[in-house]
């Protein structure tokens, strides 16, 4: 996302000293971040002044800022992992032992198996097929839909868990 620093034209009247002058406000993703002299140096805090907007929309002044790319520091949630990687994530969770984890392939672990026993029979049957034969795991699948609502899991803690599998090579 492409965030611009804007400058609007203001006359500036200082509080402490009382001077007036020609300024800008420069304007970082909605806030005013300070208040310049007509060259760019610094000459005072917004908070420190009164400010009357003379233009709004000025030119830009030739010592402006450039405008910043600001990444968004969550990565989108995957929505398919592999088989593999689930297992080895629910190991690095915490979510089963060491020791259950040879048995993973076979059967989830306790607190998944509970939460897939309170599914419709039909359901359970099916998440459980699921399970002994998935070669991937799908975000929006009902095994994961299952584990939340039986309170495995948090939906936040789920999209965490895939973006955390997903960096398994």
């Amino acid at each position: 996302m492409l965030v611009a620093y804007q400058y609007v034209r203001i006359r500036y009247t200082a509080h402490a000293g009382g001077f007036v002058t020609d300024a800008f406000q420069e304007i970082f993703d909605g806030k005013v971040v300070r208040v310049t002299n007509l060259e760019g140096d610094t000459i005072g805090e917004p908070e420190d002044a009164d400010c009357g907007v003379v233009d709004e929309n000025p030119a830009r002044p030739s010592w402006a800022l450039p405008d910043v790319d600001v990444v968004d520091p969550t990565p989108p949630v995957p929505q398919v992992i592999t088989r593999r990687q689930f297992f080895i994530q629910l190991v690095r969770a915490g979510m089963v032992t060491l020791e259950q984890a040879s048995t993973l392939p076979d059967a989830p672990p306790e607190a998944l198996a509970a939460a897939f026993s309170q599914l419709e029979p039909q359901q359970a049957v099916e998440v459980s097929l699921t399970w002994r034969t998935m070669t991937q795991v799908e975000r929006g699948s009902p095994l994961v839909a299952a584990a939340i609502a039986g309170g495995v899991i948090t939906d936040d803690q789920a999209d965490a868990f895939f973006i955390a599998a997903a960096g398994i090579e």
